[in-house]
């Protein structure tokens, strides 16, 4: 199957299912994903890049429990993968990163709408 990835300076990449590796290929869907929440929101990508790296640099302690705590069990599996993740990084953006990578996609979700649904730079 082929399939198309538009670039922001509108060139077309051209790829085939089995090119990429399936991490490679959920990161491609996820970067669609990005593309058409941004639409929906109206939101440029500069605006969306910012308020994601603010959150890298400053995100609340209690991020998790935003976003996962009306589901105790999901919470604390998360809170604990997190703190396992934080304990071992050499950074705190580090250790969110490789939280996000680990997640679902709809976890990944629910994350990207809590952080665009941040205020914009506290």
């Amino acid at each position: 199957m082929l399939d198309t990835l538009t670039s922001p300076k509108g060139i077309g990449i051209y790829f085939m299912d089995n090119t990429y590796s399936p991490s490679e290929y959920s990161m491609i869907r996820e970067m669609k994903r990005l593309r058409k929440v941004c639409a929906e929101l109206r939101c440029d990508n500069e605006e969306i890049v910012s308020q994601v790296f603010w959150f890298l640099y400053n995100w609340p302690t209690d991020f998790i429990e935003q976003c996962w705590g009306s589901n105790p069990m999901l919470h604390e599996h998360l809170h604990d993968k997190f703190r396992g993740y934080y304990s071992k990084a050499p950074n705190p953006h580090s250790a969110i990163l490789q939280f996000y990578w680990e997640l679902d996609e709809k976890g990944k979700a629910i994350l990207i709408d809590y952080i665009l649904s941040l205020p914009k730079y506290k």
